[in-house]
């Protein structure tokens, strides 16, 4: 019979069968069945960081007291908290200008335009 999760703590995938189990353990998880990690306390100060810890705006290396974020493309800072500016082409059409950030914009249209992204023609 194949193995499981299970078979390796929970904290890797099982290769092989019930009786001889090869487990590939997670990052940061060590040991024949996974049963050592770093980050079996969620409290742990070694425990590794995720994503969450960077903001949900990047890759989070490390642990939770010492993380490194690698931010996603536009976003940037020490833990990923600055949202890049918006994109007038992408936020706003007909050439309306776009301030803010990505998340949080306005659009300013330009005359003859309106609505929150400048795409109503004020027409007769």
């Amino acid at each position: 019979q194949s193995c499981e999760r299970s078979d390796c703590s929970s904290h890797g995938s099982c290769l092989g069968t019930k009786l001889a189990p090869i487990c590939i353990c997670d990052l940061g998880y060590t040991g024949l069945r996974c049963e050592t990690g770093s980050n079996l306390l969620g409290g742990d100060s070694n425990a590794l960081c995720e994503s969450k810890d960077c903001n949900g705006n990047g890759l989070c290396t490390g642990t939770k007291a010492a993380p490194t974020c690698l931010c996603s493309l536009g976003y940037s800072g020490l833990r990923c908290e600055i949202a890049p500016l918006c994109n007038n082409l992408i936020a706003c059409s007909n050439n309306g200008l776009c301030l803010g950030t990505a998340k949080t914009f306005t659009c300013l249209c330009n005359l003859g335009f309106t609505g929150p992204h400048c795409a109503q023609f004020v027409g007769k």
